[in-house]
């Protein structure tokens, strides 16, 4: 329940994506940041929700003025900043958006990783143990890390296109610690993960899509019918697919094209979410023969999980959501991803553009 009154204490500044958010003098502004043009802007009357809202989410999402930069690294593919504040909270940004803060990516990882994993079954479809992986993006070695937790001796291919960030994650102490040095247990290959799902030959029992959302074109691909038809060829019988699919609150038309997609792609999903401070995350899991079950290992310690949690609100999605009717398959050629998440927030579609 949103508190009768929340007071933000100005000036209040987050970016998400390539909108500003600032708050002043009572007025909530939002900014694009690549056009300077304001697309909003809410005076006292609605800052109540508002301001609640950005209180909580910036526990979350947005690093203290006080934060020390531990990395900035603007010379390779993506620009990378590693940020520390004054609670020895680690925050990455990538490219302008926060990826995850240290003291909140289990809600996300556990919601990505587990029920992929409590899904796997053997040949005659009972519950088991899944024992070879593939990462596609997850650089940080976080995926990784909740895949060493259910089973310490799974094989595990890890591909990311920026070396930036595997050596970060694999090498520097102060970041290992926070993937419990998964990464020195993974195969880490640095290249493009749509060209490698076109021309691997192995296969897998569980293959995670960690990707940022598809608001930059390069990322549209990876959430392309093309790409999933590609990753189905890894898959081993009953093996089983997870992908992030963004935000249910900011990216509801992009969410239902992505599960849409992954559905054309000859998959049978699962969709589900997890709501946290910052917005309910989203999030699908498919095979091929038929729609997953979750079974969650009991002997697991989740931090964020539960069974119960699982079956009764996480698959349960509120009413007024897109039907799919009302969304395209996302292909490579015409970027529905890609310009349904610029609508969201508040560009124009760039249909075709390479």
């Amino acid at each position: 329940m949103i508190p009768k009154r929340v007071v933000v204490k100005p000036p209040f500044a987050v970016s998400i994506s390539n909108l500003l958010f600032e708050i002043e003098k009572n007025v909530l502004k939002v900014t694009n940041k690549k056009t300077q043009q304001m697309v909003t802007k809410v005076t006292a009357e609605d800052m109540e929700i508002l301001a609640a809202f950005a209180a909580r989410a910036s526990e979350i999402v947005s690093p203290l003025p006080s934060s020390e930069v531990i990395y900035q690294i603007n010379n390779g593919p993506q620009e990378i900043t590693v940020l520390k504040d004054v609670r020895n909270v680690y925050t990455l940004i990538i490219d302008e958006q926060v990826q995850f803060t240290t003291d909140s990516e289990e809600i996300y990882h556990e919601a990505l990783v587990h029920p992929a994993i409590g899904a796997f079954t053997d040949p005659e479809d009972r519950p088991a143990t899944p024992q070879t992986f593939l990462i596609l993006g997850g650089g940080d070695g976080l995926v990784a890390k909740q895949i060493f937790k259910y089973n310490p001796i799974a094989k595990v291919v890890l591909v990311d296109f920026d070396p930036s960030i595997t050596n970060m994650f694999t090498h520097d102490p102060r970041l290992t610690v926070f993937n419990e040095n998964s990464m020195s247990s993974c195969v880490v290959i640095n290249d493009d993960a749509f060209e490698f799902v076109k021309s691997n030959t192995d296969r897998y029992d569980v293959i995670i899509c960690d990707f940022p959302d598809p608001s930059e074109k390069i990322f549209n691909k990876l959430y392309s019918k093309e790409f999933y038809e590609n990753v189905s060829n890894l898959l081993n019988k009953n093996g089983v697919l997870a992908v992030q699919s963004g935000s249910l609150v900011a990216q509801s038309k992009s969410y239902t094209c992505i599960h849409k997609t992954v559905e054309a792609s000859g998959f049978k999903t699962l969709k589900f979410y997890t709501p946290t401070h910052y917005g309910d995350l989203c999030y699908c899991i498919a095979k091929k023969d038929h729609a997953p079950l979750v079974i969650l290992a009991a002997t697991m310690k989740y931090k964020t999980l539960s069974q119960k949690f699982f079956d009764s609100a996480m698959t349960c999605f509120r009413p007024g959501l897109l039907t799919e009717d009302e969304v395209e398959v996302n292909t490579v050629e015409n970027m529905a991803a890609y310009n349904y998440r610029l609508l969201e927030i508040g560009l124009p579609p760039k249909a075709g553009d390479e």
